[in-house]
């Protein structure tokens, strides 16, 4: 007889706008993250006049999929995407990306190492095997992001940041007026 620890739950939002040929993948890469935590997938249908939200709503019936939540609005941009479905999350932790871009296996469970091992509230990298330079240097594994050092070199990139949502909470959420550098801005 097994019993279930309550395990972690992070909520991965996805701004979805015109991605019909590229959101499977990306959900797909998202149910790749096994590790000690749980995983919904909430997706913000941001007008989209193609047949995405057709496309995930097939997916989720024929995959049987219960923790994939697909909601619309209409079309106001990422921004209003991200904060809509950062207020539907359930999780402690709030993971981003989107709708044409793809993990790679073990993401988060990388993450969420940071998180039990360090004393951190956002977890990010540069994708594609970019490295981070000037003005950010590596301490005990890690680089410390501030607000002077992100005026110098913007890091993150958005598709691999996760936090905890109360960090969201304390700062405030997207600026929905905003259309480019939203990540860097909030």
């Amino acid at each position: 007889f097994l019993i279930m620890i309550n395990r972690e739950l992070v909520s991965v939002i996805i701004p979805l706008y015109n991605a019909e040929k590229t959101i499977e993948k990306c959900i797909k890469s998202v149910e790749l993250q096994k590790g000690n935590f749980s995983i919904e997938i909430i997706i913000i249908n941001d007008g989209s006049t193609d047949n995405s939200f057709k496309t995930v709503q097939d997916y989720i019936q024929r995959n049987n999929r219960n923790n994939i939540h697909i909601y619309t609005q209409e079309n106001k941009g990422a921004s209003a995407a991200r904060n809509f479905g950062i207020r539907k999350a359930n999780g402690r932790y709030i993971a981003l990306i989107d709708s044409d871009d793809v993990w790679l296996e073990g993401k988060l469970v990388a993450q969420m190492e940071v998180f039990e091992e360090n004393d951190v509230d956002f977890v990010g990298t540069l994708h594609n095997n970019l490295q981070l330079g000037f003005p950010y240097k590596l301490k005990n594994n890690l680089f410390e992001v501030n607000f002077k050092k992100l005026m110098i070199k913007m890091a993150p990139s958005t598709i691999t940041a996760i936090f905890k949502r109360e960090l969201i909470e304390k700062s405030g959420y997207y600026d929905e007026s905003q259309k480019y550098c939203e990540d860097g801005n909030l």
